[in-house]
């Protein structure tokens, strides 16, 4: 599976990041560079519930897969105006928007690929990538991946879970990880635009976390020929 980013800003500086991903377990298939900066040292600004393998060792999975872009992005600031396409193989996408806005839909992507254990629970969202998402469209998108998740549970004999108390611890360490992903990035960084790009997702994770059972409810009469 490949995904293109396409920026295009009014000062005539334009970027384009091409990602590749395993199929079927979309796995990232990015080179990881040579000598990865010291920011990307797992010791630095560590999660306090970090899980990584060995095979990552010494350094994050998470800051080395994300480590060119926030390389390039070093000196733009957040507000910056952007034209933003994204190609997939199905379709194309398009946005005017902001800079940390273009750079959180691609992070959103990548992270759950990344190889960090605890964001690997959203790689049936990378797979189905939605760029430039509400509110609204995450809770729906990642209510229904968790509610697929705990059929395929049930089909294995297993405890399925339809109270959503596994997808709120799941954000809830999303937000331990973001937090640690912001001061790593703080530290490379000139300019906030990769910060405040990571700030937007935790924004999202932490919505989730506290409404999902209203904002659910609040789609219930969508589903009025099912009940």
């Amino acid at each position: 599976m490949e995904i293109s980013y396409l920026f295009n800003f009014d000062t005539g500086r334009s970027d384009r990041f091409d990602f590749a991903f395993q199929p079927e377990t979309l796995e990232f298939l990015g080179d990881v560079p040579a000598k990865p900066p010291e920011w990307t040292l797992l010791e630095n600004h560590k999660c306090p519930h970090c899980n990584v393998g060995d095979e990552w060792k010494p350094y994050c999975p998470l800051a080395i897969r994300i480590y060119g872009i926030v390389d390039r992005f070093n000196t733009m600031v957040s507000h910056e105006p952007v034209k933003v396409e994204v190609i997939t193989a199905e379709r194309r996408y398009y946005s005017e928007t902001t800079a940390q806005r273009g750079l959180s839909s691609m992070l959103g992507l990548i992270i759950p690929a990344s190889g960090c254990p605890h964001t690997a629970f959203f790689r049936p969202m990378s797979r189905f990538h939605l760029p430039f998402s509400t509110e609204e469209e995450t809770i729906y998108r990642s209510t229904s991946m968790y509610l697929l998740a705990q059929y395929f549970i049930g089909r294995e004999n297993r405890t399925a879970d339809f109270d959503f108390k596994g997808l709120k611890t799941i954000y809830q360490n999303m937000e331990q990880v973001n937090l640690s992903l912001a001061r790593r990035i703080r530290d490379a960084s000139k300019a906030d635009s990769s910060v405040n790009a990571v700030i937007l997702l935790d924004l999202f994770a932490k919505t989730v976390t506290c409404v999902i059972e209203d904002s659910v409810e609040e789609l219930r009469q969508l589903f009025t020929s099912y009940l």
